[in-house]
């Protein structure tokens, strides 16, 4: 996924960790969906949910509501679900930030997890950010 926890120079700063790893199995489009649960600043928790290059030319229909029902479940009460798209500025790539925004995705950046206040960490050259409200 190209996700990993970094250990800030500073000793007294702080991270939010992640609280659970996830893995869908969208069986219906044969796509895999991987992430993770960490929390907001102010403590709400949100699903990260990584779209691998294999993921884009499928359905998303059956994936996105089984990860949106995963929200809700008592184990994570996710209020927020951000999808990580690979940045490859190809066409697919673009039609997939189309269709999330049908399903009420908007681009975002990583500010409401960043500890620290430099929106150098906020942005990626790998991954685009969108996240919807459940």
């Amino acid at each position: 996924m190209g996700a990993y926890q970094s250990q800030p120079e500073i000793v007294e700063a702080t991270h939010t960790p992640i609280q659970h790893w996830l893995e869908v199995l969208d069986y219906t489009n044969d796509v895999t969906y991987r992430g993770f649960v960490t929390s907001t600043n102010d403590g709400q928790p949100t699903i990260f949910v990584f779209f691998s290059d294999q993921t884009l030319g499928h359905g998303l229909k059956t994936g996105l509501v089984a990860l949106f029902e995963l929200a809700s479940i008592s184990a994570f009460q996710c209020l927020q679900i951000v999808a990580c798209i690979p940045r490859s500025h190809s066409a697919v790539e673009l039609e997939i930030v189309r269709n999330l925004g049908w399903c009420g995705f908007n681009l975002t950046t990583l500010q409401q997890w960043s500890v620290e206040n430099d929106l150098s960490h906020t942005l990626s050259d790998k991954w685009l950010f969108l996240s919807a409200e459940r």
